[in-house]
């Protein structure tokens, strides 16, 4: 309809022209519905000047708007006042012009326009609100409790009176009225529900978090349900000074029998970092409730989502000693004590002294927080034959042998175990990649390739890990010096710039295209291969076995080459990258300055600076020297990636935050 209204809108107001096409061979030509609904729209639009009409008043109202939105508020009143003197019915005339007469602080007109309309609507609780607030901004105190009371009176066991009253309080930051206005409604109807969450959320714009607790454990005396957003109101809070102490003071005068106010107080006292008296009213609510040790069991997982981890493995092994005939309990307890070392085990390894490294030595076996990691993880392999959790047990188990003992034997065990019995797994995709890492290691690379292969087809794999998978089948085809192959594959990939290995393929291609493949005759027996780029390969693939001596003097023959070559800096700062893991700074400065030093700007400046920044920031222990650094990468290298983390280390020092 509305499109044919569109078409023949013309021929419709245009009384010369209907005839003369109602008589046209196209009229003639349409269908028996269409003539039908043609004289349908004819009939709806019964005069022209009603039509014009109805157009040229959406016009003015448009213009208006157009007139607002620039600041020009008296143009925009005109058209407003105009068209609502013309229809005082249509809201959104009435609004708009109400709206242009505020920003114009045209109060007295404002009001007399609401008296006007409360006439007519005598017991809108709205109008009352409305009016208290324009006499607020005439500062008219006396005027504005008037309203407010006379708005009550109406109906003073209404909730709905003080509720409409206050909202229009609140909309205009009038929140001490408004608390006021809530507090008589609370009382009036005796309706804690109805008012504390209003009260609560006010109280807390204001900054009085007693009085917002105090209203929070008032409401969870009438109702316990409303904990969840309880807690949620005061997470938004509890970063401000004195929020926390203070909501604790007050929850902890709560009744000791209301479970949810003893929740949010165990909750409160784990914000505040104290853990024994948090774990104390845990163990009172689990005795109260009879919960039979879950309650600890949910203080212990919250421990383990929040890092909290020596709490969650303290409170995971309470529950071990204390329910040991608690099949389900001891089941979960297990699982959240290996995931718990695990974690704890991982933090303790990438703390900020080595996180910043590049590459890790091998740790020493008796690690105690990873033994005790694998301890557990072995726990349910064995006590939970049946379960889901075996693949992940095996796969955590072997990543951490593999990634950070560096025992390949036994990582190769348990990670094959998950490939043959559990291919519907979600780790199975995860477990793929670290086989063809690991084959990749014993220069498998065939074998490595298959693996690789199988993650890119694999249905539960991320979109990332197929594409890591791709790009690591283009390095082992250059270490087996099919240069070609994995040229084109690379340029496939470096279609798509949103992955995570984009500037490794990018990097990797600037290789290949800055040193193309040849074979140098010596003699007439046969010849040696002088391809940089596998040479690059197969020192990394020295550092992946933990070779790193041999990989420097690999990379240092590769480093003597030109240097406006990437592969010589590329070179170089590798060099760098070992002798920062065997912790000789001085060589690794060594190598990163004659980068930055070089006449001519290489693509890896920026790099080399930000990494010489970071030995004197955490290896040599000397901010002012890194901070210097970082300022001049600023200057320098205007553009480059790692502009926004050289600000935010540059920050931190100066916060003292390192």
């Amino acid at each position: 309809m509305t499109r044919i209204r569109r078409i023949y809108t013309d021929i419709i107001l245009r009384k010369e022209n209907l005839l003369r096409f109602l008589k046209c061979r196209y009229f003639k030509l349409l269908n028996k519905s269409s003539k039908v609904l043609f004289l349908l729209i004819v009939i709806s639009i019964p005069t022209e000047t009603a039509f014009s009409q109805g157009i040229d008043d959406m016009n003015k109202f448009r213009l208006a708007q157009s007139y607002e939105s620039i600041g020009n508020h008296e143009k925009a009143l005109d058209f407003y006042r105009e068209l609502y003197q013309k229809d005082p019915n249509q809201y959104q005339y009435y609004e708009a012009f109400l709206r242009s007469l505020n920003q114009l602080k045209k109060y007295d007109e404002v009001v007399g326009i609401l008296k006007r309309r409360l006439q007519i609507y005598p017991n809108d609780f709205n109008l009352y609100g409305e009016i208290a607030v324009i006499y607020s901004r005439k500062e008219m105190e006396d005027s504005l409790n008037y309203f407010v009371k006379k708005g009550i009176e109406l109906d003073p066991k209404n909730p709905m009176s003080y509720k409409f009253i206050s909202n229009a309080l609140i909309q205009n930051r009038l929140f001490k009225k408004a608390i006021d206005v809530l507090e008589r409604g609370k009382r009036a109807t005796n309706d804690n529900l109805m008012f504390s969450i209003d009260l609560i959320s006010v109280y807390a714009l204001l900054m009085n978090y007693r009085s917002a607790s105090i209203e929070m454990v008032e409401l969870l005396k009438v109702d316990q349900n409303q904990s969840g957003f309880i807690q949620s109101k005061l997470a938004s809070i509890l970063n401000k000074p004195d929020a926390l102490k203070t909501s604790i003071q007050i929850f902890e005068t709560a009744p000791k029998d209301n479970l949810a106010s003893m929740r949010i107080l165990s909750w409160l006292y784990f914000q505040a970092k104290d853990f024994t008296k948090a774990f104390d009213i845990a163990l009172k609510i689990d005795r109260l409730s009879n919960s039979k040790g879950y309650e600890i069991l949910s203080f212990a997982d919250r421990a383990y989502r929040e890092k909290e981890l020596t709490q969650a493995i303290n409170a995971y092994e309470f529950l071990l000693k204390e329910f040991p005939e608690e099949k389900d309990l001891r089941a979960f307890s297990i699982i959240g004590l290996a995931r718990s070392y695990e974690e704890k085990f991982l933090l303790e390894v990438n703390n900020i002294s080595t996180a910043w490294k590049k590459y890790r030595l091998p740790l020493k076996a008796e690690n105690p927080t990873a033994k005790s990691a694998v301890n557990y993880y072995n726990i349910i392999i064995k006590d939970f034959p049946n379960s889901n959790l075996i693949a992940e047990a095996l796969f955590k188990i072997g990543k951490i042998k593999l990634e950070y003992f560096f025992d390949l034997q036994s990582a190769e065990q348990l990670l094959k175990q998950v490939v043959d019995y559990y291919p519907l797994s979600e780790f199975y995709g995860k477990v793929l990649l670290l086989l063809a890492e690991l084959e990749k290691v014993k220069e498998n690379y065939v074998q490595a390739e298959n693996y690789f292969t199988q993650v890119r087809i694999s249905p539960r794999v991320s979109e990332n890990e197929r594409y890591y998978s791709d790009y690591k089948i283009s390095e082992l085809l250059l270490l087996r010096g099919l240069q070609d192959s994995a040229k084109n594959k690379l340029m496939q990939l470096s279609k798509n710039n949103l992955l995570d290995v984009t500037n490794d393929v990018l990097e990797l291609l600037i290789l290949i295209q800055e040193n193309p493949a040849r074979r140098v005759e010596l003699n007439e027996a046969g010849g040696e291969d002088n391809d940089n780029v596998k040479s690059f390969l197969n020192a990394q693939q020295l550092i992946d076995q933990k070779k790193f001596v041999e990989a420097i003097e690999l990379f240092n023959k590769l480093s003597k080459g030109d240097d406006a070559l990437s592969i010589t800096n590329l070179a170089r700062i590798e060099i760098a990258e070992i002798y920062i893991l065997l912790d000789n700074y001085s060589n690794a400065l060594a190598q990163l300055v004659y980068i930055t030093d070089q006449k001519d700007k290489t693509i890896y400046g920026d790099k080399a600076l930000f990494r010489q920044a970071e030995i004197y920031l955490f290896g040599i222990k000397d901010p002012i020297k890194a901070n210097q650094l970082l300022e001049k990468l600023l200057v320098d290298y205007p553009q480059s990636l790692l502009i926004t983390e050289s600000r935010k280390i540059i920050n931190k020092i100066k916060e003292n935050n390192l």
